[in-house]
């Protein structure tokens, strides 16, 4: 379908819907995702309250037999999990804890982070990358070079990168570029009390994440 956006004054916009055929079927129902959460200095109060929320959300919303990694990310990384485990058992609940108790300090190198979370797929039947933060990566920026190079071995081994932006600044453009090149999701909080609760943002993750790439 097509939705069209005609202003008083300027140039009208539309969107079209397209919808793919012959979506590859997964050999095997189980996934890996790997959860990079921002606990940089930028992710404070209702932003590191509502990205807690939205893991959450979306922990529970997971099919039970896929598994996740949960990783901290700053000015380096931390797992908080032991490799990967069930979206509703013990370890990922104590891993929660544990991240919780992770004091909110320093920049993000997302660059760094990215390819922490590639390590971590190694080997995985399927897999995808979650990042919950702004995406401003001011620990190190991301230079032209790096981003292709990231790319190609992102689409080499079907990896989509999704994102759940928040925080006082937030870089859309790469975290836009990551989703839009390899075939991921970039949903945005918008600080509407009726817009994108928590909760509806982690079921449209997860929904996202177990989506056949195409």
């Amino acid at each position: 379908g097509v939705t069209v956006y005609a202003p008083p004054q300027g140039e009208s916009y539309f969107a079209l819907a397209l919808g793919a055929e012959g979506l590859p079927q997964e050999k095997s129902s189980t996934r890996d995702h790997v959860i990079l959460v921002d606990t940089s200095a930028s992710q404070i109060g209702e932003h590191r309250k509502q990205s807690f929320e939205v893991l959450q959300s979306f922990l529970k919303s997971l099919p039970a037999d896929h598994r996740v990694s949960l990783i901290a990310a700053d000015v380096g990384t931390k797992e908080m999990t032991k490799g990967f485990v069930s979206p509703n058992g013990e370890a990922i609940q104590s891993a929660y804890l544990k991240l919780q108790r992770r004091v909110p300090l320093g920049a993000t190198d997302l660059h760094q982070a990215l390819h922490r979370a590639l390590n971590r797929l190694e080997g995985s039947q399927g897999g995808s990358i979650l990042f919950i933060g702004d995406g401003m990566s001011t620990a190190n920026l991301i230079q032209s070079a790096q981003l292709r190079e990231l790319l190609k071995k992102l689409l080499d081994r079907k990896i989509p990168v999704h994102s759940y932006a928040l925080g006082a600044r937030i870089d859309l453009q790469l975290l836009g570029i990551l989703a839009q090149r390899t075939g991921g999701v970039v949903l945005i909080d918008r600080a509407a009390k009726d817009y994108d609760t928590s909760l509806i943002a982690g079921r449209r993750l997860a929904s996202a994440v177990n989506a056949p790439g195409f």
